[in-house]
């Protein structure tokens, strides 16, 4: 039984230090798109384009990092983009979503469309992928 226990233990250490491996990866390579242009607390205060802007070079570059493999489903995603953008994700996000749901043919602001709005912001993960692969969509 304490074998079993210890190696139960050896498991989630190593499964834990993997995700501070892969954090600081992640988030060594999202800093490099900032390169002096904001911080979490001045993110914030930028004109909305630039904020798009970095926010759309932050995506591709998520989407490799998802590609590569190095995001797995125990990745807090969310919390580390909280942390890069101070908070603001969320309704940085919305009007990107709207904006591709409304060049897809919703132009109404329907419950489906709000749906997608809703799910895809409170989800990164699932954004990243849609972003790849829009059969995450279907999923």
């Amino acid at each position: 039984m304490k074998k079993e226990i210890r190696k139960k233990l050896l498991e989630i250490k190593e499964k834990k230090d993997n995700l501070m491996i892969e954090e600081k990866i992640i988030v060594s390579r999202l800093k490099l798109i900032a390169e002096g242009k904001y911080n979490s607390k001045t993110f914030k205060f930028l004109p909305r384009h630039k904020q798009v802007s970095i926010f759309g070079e932050t995506i591709v570059e998520l989407r490799k990092i998802n590609e590569e493999g190095l995001i797995s489903e125990d990745f807090n995603l969310w919390g580390m983009l909280k942390g890069l953008f101070g908070g603001g994700v969320e309704t940085l996000a919305e009007p990107i979503i709207d904006r591709i749901l409304t060049k897809l043919g919703f132009t109404s602001n329907g419950f489906f469309k709000k749906f997608m709005i809703s799910y895809l912001t409170s989800r990164p993960g699932d954004l990243i992928k849609a972003f790849v692969d829009c059969k995450t969509l279907k999923d």
